[in-house]
């Protein structure tokens, strides 16, 4: 009997451990910096726990990774032995119920998870205050063994790191009632910037049949009235046909020809074009125009064809959202067709 009641208590410490690692890592992730200081004392001992995990959040996660682990061998070993307590104290006489017991027990650890979870999540300031003083010298204690083993994981998946480091700042950042407007506005840009990684230039370029590009044999006069309204200051110039694009024209090259020149071609003024393909992604492509201090590039497709073009701006729009000029015509969602139309 002494037996059995030992094995109980320690299936329930490995549930309250389960409990305040699953809810801790959930609550501290869940509170930012910012509300974190408004929540907490400063110098509190939650306080400073906040600081550290979030200096360090794929710590955090290799530590409950590890955690997780040591309660998961530890519990493998406590449920049969539970089981065998039972046929023990029983003497084969609940031989049935002994064979639940490792079931039960192993769902009230599963529950204890969940429940963690759950409180971490709806109150992660109250959850966050009760785990920092155990969870804490833990972190401290272990974060050297999960430094070492983030090292070994990133030789083996260079791009594991920075795919989880995205992972906890877009949950970090998940919009919430209350948090205030800085809070609230920065979730978008958050969600924006996680995403921006993973898209294509296909994604955000402007399809050909939408790109305005003029023709090579044109003279200046001829180029001048063409783009007297369109109200693009970089085009694409073209030889033939919108497939063989052959330059780049800048408007401001354009108006600072001196006006004796309106009768000559525009070849000398055109610039070399940058192609890229449409499957690259468009962060490389920002790098680029930084490096390179380029505008606009053409989008090629696999056979070499002109797709369409992406510029800085349609970048910078997936971050940010639409940027409107004096160009820009919004077309409205909603239009009158007429009566019983």
């Amino acid at each position: 009997m002494q037996a059995l009641i030992s094995d109980m208590i320690v299936i329930m410490l490995l549930a309250a451990a389960q409990f305040l690692t699953t809810g801790g890592l959930t609550a501290f992730t869940r509170v930012s910096r910012m509300s974190g200081d408004r929540i907490f004392p400063r110098g509190s001992g939650a306080d400073r726990c906040l600081r550290m995990i979030h200096g360090g959040r794929l710590h955090a996660a290799m530590i409950l990774v590890a955690v997780q682990v040591v309660l998961l061998v530890a519990a493998s070993r406590a449920l049969p032995a539970s089981a065998g307590s039972v046929l023990e104290w029983s003497g084969w006489k609940y031989r049935h119920a002994a064979a639940a017991v490792p079931v039960v027990e192993a769902l009230i650890l599963l529950a204890a998870a969940v429940a963690g979870v759950g409180t971490g999540v709806r109150h992660p300031a109250w959850m966050a205050r009760f785990v920092s003083y155990p969870f804490c010298p833990v972190y401290i204690l272990l974060r050297p063994f999960s430094g070492l083993l983030l090292r070994i994981i990133s030789l083996v998946f260079p791009d594991l790191p920075g795919e989880l480091a995205s992972f906890f700042m877009l949950i970090q950042h998940r919009e919430e009632p209350g948090e205030g407007f800085i809070e609230k506005n920065g979730s978008r840009l958050v969600h924006s910037i996680v995403e921006f990684g993973e898209k294509k230039v296909r994604e955000v370029m402007v399809p050909r049949i939408d790109v305005f590009a003029i023709e090579k044999g044109l003279t200046m006069t001829e180029v001048r009235d063409v783009l007297a309204g369109a109200g693009h200051s970089r085009v694409p110039v073209f030889d033939g046909n919108i497939d063989r694009i052959v330059g780049m024209l800048y408007v401001k090259d354009l108006v600072a020809v001196e006006t004796g020149e309106d009768g000559r071609g525009i070849e000398h003024l055109t610039r070399e074009p940058y192609f890229v393909p449409e499957g690259k992604k468009i962060d490389e492509l920002l790098r680029e125009f930084q490096l390179k201090k380029m505008h606009m590039a053409i989008v090629v497709d696999e056979y070499g064809g002109t797709s369409g073009i992406v510029t800085l701006e349609d970048i910078l729009e997936e971050i940010v959202g639409e940027i409107r000029d004096e160009f820009d015509h919004e077309t409205p969602l909603v239009r009158k067709a007429g009566e019983g139309r």
